[in-house]
């Protein structure tokens, strides 16, 4: 392989793993949000007693 073909497959390798990073933080993310919201919520709930 040539410079340029390395450099073709580095960069397709650089996009697909920033790509996989960004789809697991959003995952956290989703998670971390449903966490506070059931926090929240048994927050209300413990208010109401």
């Amino acid at each position: 392989m040539n410079a340029l073909n390395w450099l073709v497959a580095a960069n397709a390798l650089l996009w697909l793993g920033l790509g996989a990073y960004v789809a697991w933080m959003a995952r956290a993310q989703r998670h971390l949000e449903q966490r506070v919201l059931r926090q929240e919520q048994a927050n209300l709930e413990h208010a109401h007693d």
